[in-house]
């Protein structure tokens, strides 16, 4: 996610909650290094999706968890 870091607040890990393709999950942007962030996906939630790591995918991000 660019400006990732800028976004929110945060060059660590960020973990939030919410919905990819309808389905609901928690996960934690992992900080980069280079101020952006990436979203890993448990391989449950893609299975229930019928997606494979690099498809394409709608986020909502519903909550930030602490």
């Amino acid at each position: 996610m660019p400006r990732s870091a800028e976004f929110f607040g945060a060059h660590g890990l960020v973990k939030v909650a919410g919905t990819v393709d309808g389905v609901p999950f928690t996960s934690a942007f992992m900080a980069i290094g280079d101020g952006t962030h990436k979203l890993p996906m448990k391989a449950v939630i893609r299975r229930a999706l019928g997606k494979q790591a690099g498809d394409t995918v709608t986020v909502r991000l519903t909550e930030r968890l602490s």
